[in-house]
């Protein structure tokens, strides 16, 4: 199991979040434009071998099941533990979805729920030649790092509070102070599905986003509101693949590495630090392709 941060300021987030890891080592920068990636190096906690969801749905070993709901059923039928991470995103079914927590599916564990938000607000049917009843694939994570943070807490959609221009995620000191409240705040109590609206409202900020850099849109497919399709244009894959190429060779000599953080444009985005080597090598390309 990883440990992920989403923190705003390097200093803090090597003194509060690698506290437990004494031996944790931060490397130096790469840089990469905007981007800047530190890699983690550390002693392995586990030699535990899991399966990645995106392996697995390939491969046949593990079926999600359509719900029609924030809960579906997965099955893993292989021969090993099962490992999901908070975000990855999930398609095919009535809507693409993103899971919500991170989760390890036993090895032949066949009657697993798995929670999950819809990131396909305008779909409730077959897409193309897809299967309706079950998720084809998951090889993207949430891009979106403001999504990340909303799933990462179970009281968001509590603590989530109305501003202009949308719903924002509290900051970490407002979370912690009302963690610690133990009820939910009056004003809060309006908003019953405020995290699903939050991520809704992502979604399209980013879609907007990539057509004004691309000068094209990318919501001209099968289903306009679908993350996981505008993440799949043409011209998006033709940057990330340049991208992956570069970041996927980082890896490859340092025989301790763990985990990395990264930076856009100097402010610290999120920092994930997992088990083992060979989990965070085996993540490391979905989690390129989710910067």
């Amino acid at each position: 199991m990883p440990r992920s941060f989403v923190i705003g300021f390097f200093l803090l987030l090597s003194a509060r979040a690698f506290a437990a890891s004494d031996s944790l080592i931060v490397r130096e920068p790469h840089s990469f434009g905007a981007l800047t990636v530190w890699l983690l190096d550390g002693p392995e906690s586990s030699s535990r071998p899991y399966l990645t969801l995106e392996e697995a749905l390939r491969t046949g070993r593990a079926v999600i099941h359509e719900n029609n709901s924030q809960e579906l059923w997965i099955e893993n039928k292989s021969d090993t533990d099962l490992f999901i991470q908070s975000a990855d995103l999930i398609k095919g079914g009535q809507q693409d979805r993103m899971v919500e927590h991170d989760m390890i599916v036993g090895a032949h564990d066949t009657s697993l729920s798995l929670n999950v938000y819809c990131i396909e607000h305008d779909r409730s049917f077959k897409r193309g030649s897809e299967p309706i009843e079950t998720f084809s694939s998951s090889d993207w994570r949430n891009p979106i790092a403001h999504s990340r943070l909303v799933v990462l807490h179970s009281l968001t959609e509590k603590l989530l509070s109305p501003q202009l221009g949308g719903l924002t995620a509290p900051d970490t000191n407002e979370l912690n102070l009302l963690n610690a409240l133990g009820t939910t705040p009056q004003q809060f109590q309006q908003y019953p599905d405020a995290a699903q609206e939050s991520i809704w409202n992502d979604v399209h900020s980013v879609q907007s986003g990539l057509t004004h850099t691309l000068k094209d849109s990318v919501t001209k497919n099968a289903s306009p509101s679908s993350l996981e399709l505008a993440l799949e244009n043409e011209d998006v894959t033709d940057r990330e693949h340049s991208m992956l190429k570069k970041l996927r060779r980082l890896i490859e000599d340092d025989p301790n590495v763990v985990g990395f953080v990264y930076a856009v444009n100097g402010t610290v985005t999120s920092a994930d630090e997992y088990s083992s080597r060979s989990l965070f090598a085996a993540m490391w390309p979905k989690l390129v392709k989710g910067i």
